[in-house]
């Protein structure tokens, strides 16, 4: 990964410090917007369990 970063640097007349602190920031981009996003499926998937729970209770008459 180092050569073609080299490669790219040399190609685009970019420093290779630039290219490794961009490639850095994005990753952290990626982690954050991962972490925003992660309770919502959790709730997603809590609300699918509970609706799913509650039908199969209705449906076996559980409980009466």
């Amino acid at each position: 990964m180092e050569e073609k970063l080299q490669e790219l640097a040399e190609k685009y007349e970019i420093p290779l410090g630039l290219i490794t602190a961009a490639i850095e920031l994005e990753k952290q981009e990626i982690f954050k917007q991962k972490r925003k996003t992660a309770p919502t499926k959790l709730l997603e998937m809590i609300e699918r369990y509970t609706d799913s729970s509650q039908s199969f209770m209705e449906d076996t008459n559980y409980g009466t």
